[in-house]
């Protein structure tokens, strides 16, 4: 539902002349708003049902969800940051890139410290400088010091790209599928650089998985997840099928 509302934003957005980076975080919050509110919609509905059946009242339950939404907003939002600054790498550029310095008339962010395991060799404040490429899309986030020389890359815990920390510590990186594929949609549309070869794979892909018989839905989300959740799932499944067959032919059998 969202990776479609967000395709069909995108196109929106081309038919009306909307292109490039201006409009990259509208589309995405279109996308997020209904991601949003399909979770939400689709929850309500099941524990409105469930709620009927146990003899629950609707006021109870929507007052509930509301407790429910609202303290899980509260609570997620430090623990990824807490996750994240947890595994960022600071690089050094002194060997990497030296001699980076902000162009003239770029303005910098606020001032930042180092977070993590290397906030303890290095107390020092710096600016901080999102560096952005030709198309205005991706950015790389620098820390530089008051003369505008880049001292550090930092490169995220989440979705970043440095295994090791520069004592040779290693760092495990997290990883979200569905977030990097919502921004190669955004930018290969509103930017022009959507493979279309590998999309029209796809579709042909979720074709011959339906006439197949194969929901082609639960195969993506099981193809785009990372390979060690659904093989913990699959042994799951294997018992709930066995166990659905089982109490069919138990239930078939006569006394």
């Amino acid at each position: 539902m969202t990776v479609a509302t967000l395709i069909l934003t995108c196109l929106i957005f081309l038919l009306v002349g909307w292109r490039g980076p201006l409009y990259f975080v509208t589309a995405l919050s279109v996308g997020g708003i209904v991601c949003v509110a399909a979770s939400n919609g689709g929850g309500t509905s099941q524990d409105l049902k469930t709620g009927f059946l146990l003899g629950a009242t609707p006021r109870l339950q929507q007052i509930a969800i509301l407790i429910g939404a609202g303290a899980s907003a509260l609570a997620l939002a430090p623990i990824l940051l807490t996750l994240n600054s947890s595994q960022t790498v600071y690089v050094p550029l002194a060997k990497d890139a030296p001699g980076l310095q902000v162009p003239a008339g770029v303005k910098l962010g606020g001032m930042e410290k180092l977070q993590g395991p290397q906030a303890a060799a290095d107390h020092a404040a710096y600016h901080v400088w999102q560096k952005t490429d030709a198309g205005g899309a991706n950015s790389v986030k620098y820390l530089v010091d008051d003369s505008g020389a880049a001292v550090y890359k930092v490169d995220p815990g989440i979705n970043g790209q440095e295994k090791e920390r520069p004592d040779g510590s290693p760092v495990s990186k997290y990883s979200t599928p569905k977030a990097v594929l919502m921004a190669d949609i955004i930018q290969g549309l509103l930017g022009g650089k959507l493979p279309w070869g590998l999309v029209l794979f796809g579709i042909m892909i979720s074709v011959v998985l339906e006439l197949s018989g194969i929901p082609s839905l639960a195969f993506a989300v099981g193809f785009i997840c990372p390979y060690p959740l659904p093989a913990r799932c699959w042994p799951a499944g294997w018992c709930a099928g066995w166990w659905t067959a089982a109490s069919a032919i138990t239930c078939a059998t006569p006394a």
